[in-house]
């Protein structure tokens, strides 16, 4: 307990340097920074080196066990660095190491005092770096990664490491001898827990959820579920399948209605000769809430337009976030160019009110962020 309470003051102070020590390209454990912001830049990325016809590749880095393996003096001296005081320092030697004679050269999971050493609730991180597809530009980058490994003591898996070319056309011959694998053009492979290809294929993230909520329902299909826990499992476990790919990517209307087919027939279940069962409720009664004498399901299509306004929102309020500088500039620069349009793309400017968003106006509606 006494662990717990320090590590959270140490936490809290720490809490309000961060924002301003932490580059604004790491989303993650930063109040207002999101993990998708990632993914987002990569999309928005992908869009515009399509758009512009830009040769370039996207690498991602896989690090070996990258909470494991870090050097202990290369920690201290990068908070020293940032101002981190001593006193703080030390308190924060003795959570990690539980003592002075306990340190060793590389932190081989969490001792937390001493006691049993926590490997398993690690958090796995992706980095992923845009460069322009030249050999020299990739030849730059590991000398920094080598320079990076030998002040950390990190250690690079380039068999793990991926480069996908972002536009079309045949690939540098020199990409092959990276020794990362390569993911050629419609090889799909995930990043930050979405598939993702060049060119962008919204159908394989559909597939991918698909096959989830496919597989959830065949471990449910065998047992005799009552109507309520048919309700709980398709409100709370079906629903939020998702939920991460809407609010990172989006999906299409078309594939919307698909998972939505998939859980109507789950609700109603199937026949004997395996086609689904008539629904003897029409499922716009259904969806609807409590005290319309619905089940309180909010339909897919309107969970999508709601996340589509809280990233308009993050835009309108929080400027300074890495992938809506890249946002502003590519609707700006796409608006310039005239009709960019693309049926799944998040950002279609013919049905989003585009021009508002980039002057900053904070009025909107829900018919201007439907994707």
């Amino acid at each position: 307990m006494t662990y717990k309470i320090i590590a959270k003051i140490i936490a809290v102070c720490l809490k309000g340097m961060l924002p301003g020590i932490i580059d604004s390209q790491q989303t993650g454990f930063v109040a207002g920074r999101n993990i998708i912001d990632n993914i987002l830049s990569l999309r928005l990325g992908q869009e515009w080196a399509a758009v512009t016809n830009q040769q370039a590749i996207f690498v991602k880095l896989d690090f070996m066990k990258a909470y494991d393996r870090v050097a202990h003096g290369f920690l201290w001296d990068t908070l020293k660095a940032m101002g981190v005081g001593f006193a703080t320092l030390e308190r924060i030697k003795g959570l990690v190491e539980g003592g002075e004679e306990e340190r060793v050269g590389n932190i081989q999971g969490l001792n937390i005092g001493g006691g049993q050493s926590l490997l398993h609730q690690l958090f796995a991180d992706d980095t992923g770096i845009c460069i322009t597809a030249e050999e020299r530009q990739f030849d730059n980058l590991k000398e920094v990664i080598r320079d990076f490994e030998m002040a950390s003591g990190a250690s690079l898996n380039l068999q793990k490491s991926i480069v996908m070319q972002l536009t079309p056309g045949p690939p540098p011959a020199w990409l092959d001898q990276t020794g990362c694998e390569v993911a050629s053009l419609g090889k799909s492979f995930k990043y930050l827990g979405v598939v993702t290809s060049s060119p962008i294929d919204e159908r394989a993230v559909t597939a991918e959820i698909v096959q989830k909520m496919m597989k959830k329902l065949k471990h449910w299909s065998n047992r005799l579920l009552s109507w309520p826990a048919k309700t709980i499992l398709l409100k709370h476990v079906l629903a939020a399948t998702p939920l991460y790919q809407l609010m990172s990517v989006g999906l299409c209307k078309d594939d919307l209605e698909e998972l939505e087919k998939l859980c109507r027939n789950f609700l109603w279940g199937w026949n004997e000769e395996g086609n689904p069962k008539h629904a003897l409720i029409a499922w716009e009664r259904i969806a609807q809430v409590k005290d319309r004498r619905g089940l309180g399901w909010v339909k897919l299509k309107d969970m999508a337009d709601a996340l589509y306004v809280r990233q308009i929102n993050r835009i309108l309020e929080n400027g300074g976030a890495e992938w809506i500088q890249l946002a502003r500039s590519f609707i700006l620069r796409t608006l310039r160019k005239g009709a960019y349009q693309r049926e799944c793309s998040q950002w279609s400017v013919q049905e989003c009110n585009v021009t508002k968003l980039v002057q900053g106006e904070a009025e909107t509606t829900m018919e201007g962020c439907r994707g």
